[in-house]
């Protein structure tokens, strides 16, 4: 489901899609770091 989600956002949004998504990642991605931390 998440692959056919961000495939729309991307479609719609284009780079603001991007933006939004990657910053997601690198804050679960930070969070979960600091978890393990």
């Amino acid at each position: 489901m998440a692959p056919v989600i961000s495939g729309i956002i991307y479609k719609t949004y284009n780079f603001e899609g991007i933006a939004i998504f990657s910053g997601i990642i690198a804050i679960s991605g930070f969070y979960y770091a600091h978890s393990y931390l």
